[in-house]
């Protein structure tokens, strides 16, 4: 499950420095594409070289640097293109949990991503300042949409109401991150949103603890 959170956590700083990209932010941008160089790849290299998968620090940081090179906005865009793919091909060795523990797994990833983006929501909400909290939340909530489409069925065929207290967790964060600028006004409250993503968190929990899991829900 760390591994497979990791590698989504380093793919929402990469959706969110395309949003403040698209938004003409191009130093915003530089930044998103740096944070996951110190905060997660470092100490998640070796990790994916022995799973087999393939480095990508000099791919990351090309995407940060291309900015301080008056590269254009397409070669920027291409340079994170090709990030992504290598995130793809590295979530692809992830480790491989037993079969009846996949969809603990993937809850259990999805439940971190809701968590961390409906934290950075209430952060927003009390900076005069939100734009970066917002920027990292949106880039969250995007990553969290993107991993269920191809996971939550799984989950749902293991546990449908723990897949339903996900579901209404996605739902809720897609209304609350409407757009990669933060909003005047709040709404839903950051209050509601931490509590959908707790209950998302314990539904999480609930499928890691239960007998089917024997265990391995650590995996991946």
């Amino acid at each position: 499950m760390l591994y497979r959170s990791a590698i989504e956590v380093m793919r929402a700083h990469y959706i969110a420095g395309l949003a403040a990209l698209d938004n003409g932010d191009r130093a915003i941008a530089s930044e998103m594409f740096s944070h996951p160089i110190s905060e997660i790849y470092v100490d998640l290299e070796p990790v994916i070289e022995s799973l087999g998968g393939q480095a990508m620090m000099d791919e990351m940081n090309r995407a940060a640097v291309l900015h301080f090179q008056d590269a254009s906005g397409d070669e920027i865009r291409a340079a994170v293109d090709e990030v992504v793919r290598l995130l793809d091909v590295n979530q692809d060795v992830a480790p491989e949990a037993d079969p009846a523990a996949a969809p603990a797994v993937h809850a259990a990833v999805l439940a971190s991503l809701i968590e961390r983006a409906a934290l950075q929501y209430e952060f927003a909400a009390q900076q005069e300042d939100a734009s970066g909290a917002w920027l990292d939340g949106y880039g969250l909530e995007r990553a969290a949409a993107r991993y269920a489409e191809t996971t939550l069925d799984d989950v749902r065929a293991a546990d449908a109401d723990g897949a339903s207290a996900i579901a209404d967790a996605l739902d809720l964060l897609a209304t609350a991150y409407p757009g990669a600028q933060p909003p005047e006004t709040y709404d839903p409250e950051p209050a509601v949103v931490l509590e959908a993503a707790n209950a998302a968190a314990d539904a999480a929990g609930a499928m890691d603890a239960a007998p089917a899991s024997d265990g391995a829900a650590g995996g991946g």
